[in-house]
């Protein structure tokens, strides 16, 4: 799965935040990712710190409405319409983005915190967005659980424009970029992402699709 791919082949989604993501004050502390290295996909960069522009300082409720689903009538497929949908909370028909088309039913995770048992709950972009809110790992789900004066934020994967996050993960004194605009050096696909084979903030110069 993309998020996988992510995680292994990063190889995600954004400077911009979901409804969950709560942007912090710029204090001017965006840092400079310094000259691409190698050409591989994260550029090891100069050591940066300050305050990345999205962060989570506080847990956030997400929409319990959700926007009609996106599929058309397929014969065969797991459903044709929302009403087909009935296994889990606000089910959707959706149409797949990618590879063969199909119809496969979606359901939110979460609406809260508190649902996926110390996991983030992701919200969807609006409350007329089809897009579920789900639950995400990572390292933090708040500022505070990064330390003092630490901050939370959410790592963009390959599927930006229905799933832009992949994750929350803390930023450390290691990190070589805060946010997207540190990393145009490499490129206008260039963006700030978590590193996990590296435990950081890089840029990352993957094809990630547009926000």
């Amino acid at each position: 799965m993309l998020v996988v791919a992510f995680a292994f082949a990063l190889s995600a989604l954004v400077g911009c935040g979901s409804s969950d993501a709560t942007p912090g004050v710029d204090a001017g502390g965006g840092g400079d990712a310094g000259t691409p290295g190698d050409g591989g996909a994260f550029d090891a960069g100069m050591t940066v710190t300050g305050m990345p522009r999205v962060h989570r300082a506080a847990p956030v409720g997400c929409p319990t409405e959700r926007g009609a689903g996106t599929a058309t009538p397929i014969a065969g497929e797991e459903c044709s319409m929302d009403s087909d949908c009935t296994a889990g909370t606000n089910g959707r028909c959706l149409v797949s983005t990618g590879g063969a088309r199909r119809n496969s039913c979606s359901y939110d995770q979460c609406s809260m915190d508190s649902a996926c048992m110390g996991q983030v709950c992701d919200c969807r972009p609006s409350a007329t967005s089809s897009a579920p809110n789900r639950c995400l790992g990572g390292d933090c789900v708040v500022d505070a659980d990064c330390g003092a004066g630490g901050y939370c934020s959410p790592s963009v994967g390959f599927d930006s424009v229905n799933y832009p996050y992949v994750g929350y993960y803390c930023h450390t004194a290691a990190d070589t970029c805060l946010d997207d605009e540190d990393c145009a050096a490499m490129g206008a696909t260039a963006r700030c992402a978590y590193d996990p084979t590296t435990s950081r903030w890089a840029c990352s110069n993957e094809l990630f699709l547009p926000p």
